[in-house]
């Protein structure tokens, strides 16, 4: 009966655990995200002046992956104004997708890093309509190939 018990035992806890770890593994990436490329460039203000800190982020227009899902990437803007989106910019989505970019129409919105702006940078500066993706004049035809591209904040 004991015996019985420890075969049990070794045979339905492995199971088990291997279950609940298939089960709550990763959602793989969809076969859309192999078709990524990059997007870097700069930030300025009509002015000249480049945006020192901040982010962008491109929200998908008509990206929209077969399983009805989208995919958010978005890159931190850098002192000088530069930001890149994609591989060699940042390796991976907080979902731990990759962070390339699918071919498609997108939204791109521009915004601090964070809800409180950094002292010394001019964040503070965008104006509110490139903060949404309903209201930013900014919108980008991403290709197949990588692309540089300058936005000018107006």
């Amino acid at each position: 009966m004991i015996q019985n018990k420890l075969i049990c035992n070794r045979l339905v806890i492995p199971i088990f655990i291997s279950a609940f770890l298939i089960g709550c593994g990763p959602k793989l990436p969809p076969k859309s995200l192999e078709k990524q490329t990059s997007v870097k460039g700069k930030v300025v203000f009509s002015n000249g002046t480049v945006l020192n800190s901040g982010l962008v982020r491109m929200i998908p227009a008509d990206s929209v992956d077969k399983d009805g899902l989208t995919y958010e990437v978005s890159g931190i803007v850098r002192n000088q104004g530069e930001f890149h989106v994609g591989p060699g910019g940042n390796p991976i989505n907080l979902d731990g997708t990759p962070t390339g970019v699918i071919p498609g129409k997108y939204k791109v919105i521009i915004e601090p890093a964070g809800e409180i702006p950094v002292p010394g940078t001019n964040a503070h500066q965008i104006p509110l309509a490139y903060r949404s993706a309903k209201t930013t004049p900014e919108e980008l035809t991403v290709g197949s190939t990588d692309m540089d591209i300058t936005i000018t904040l107006k």
